[in-house]
């Protein structure tokens, strides 16, 4: 038990980590989405690690209230929020290549939503009825807990594209941001928001009568070198 419960908060605080870096990228390369939805989706991702913690430290034998309602707040909250990154990825029109990843992202949803559907439908009809074999019932109820867990995991590896847009710096002090783009961006997600690659530029001016390799103009009063 000490075990499980070990590997779930392990687990929920890497899925904290992915949910960050996924909403550092959107605010880094999608301006067009408001912050206030970058926002939402986020703390909607936060409330799924909440739940799934909730549910691996409370067992089902222990407190079948606090168990299921850790399972449905980390199962539904989490089918929300990559519900809602997907319906982000399709609307920002993205290129041929990054379509199919479109595509595996809606089928992982409906990986994960068809088990909580069927997990649903069958506690309120067990609750209604009241003949459910007791031992068939845990058994549907942890496959398809398992089921939907998979769909969660499934999405997953596809913020590989995002997260290889970001890099890490060291700040010089704390207000300063620790995450942000890579020199050479490969967004290809969308095309019609190009990222800029970060370059450092000196320029000096020069008066007129010194520029290097040319006669001296009459009307340029000044001009300058770019390194």
């Amino acid at each position: 038990m000490a075990v499980s419960r070990i590997t779930g908060t392990i687990s929920s605080i890497i899925d904290v980590a992915v949910k960050l870096l996924n909403y550092k990228f959107i605010k880094l390369y999608r301006p067009k989405v408001r912050h206030v939805y970058n926002r939402l989706i986020l703390c909607i991702g936060l409330l799924s690690c909440v739940g799934f913690i909730l549910a691996g430290f409370v067992k089902g034998n222990e407190s079948k209230a606090g168990h299921f309602t850790g399972a449905f707040v980390g199962f539904g909250t989490g089918c929300i929020y990559n519900i809602l990154q997907c319906t982000l990825c399709a609307k920002l029109q993205p290129s041929r290549k990054s379509r199919r990843i479109v595509y595996y992202r809606i089928f992982a949803c409906v990986i994960t939503i068809i088990p909580m559907i069927a997990l649903t439908t069958t506690l309120l009809t067990c609750s209604q009825l009241k003949s459910c074999n007791t031992h068939y019932l845990k058994t549907a109820l942890a496959t398809l807990e398992w089921a939907g867990m998979f769909g969660l995991l499934c999405y997953m590896p596809t913020y590989s594209m995002e997260f290889q847009n970001l890099t890490l710096k060291w700040p010089k002090s704390l207000k300063d941001d620790w995450i942000c783009k890579r020199e050479e961006s490969t967004d290809v997600e969308s095309p019609e928001e190009p990222t800029t690659v970060t370059c450092r530029h000196m320029i000096t001016l020069l008066p007129s009568d010194q520029l290097l390799g040319s006669v001296i103009p009459i009307n340029i009063q000044e001009a300058y070198r770019i390194y």
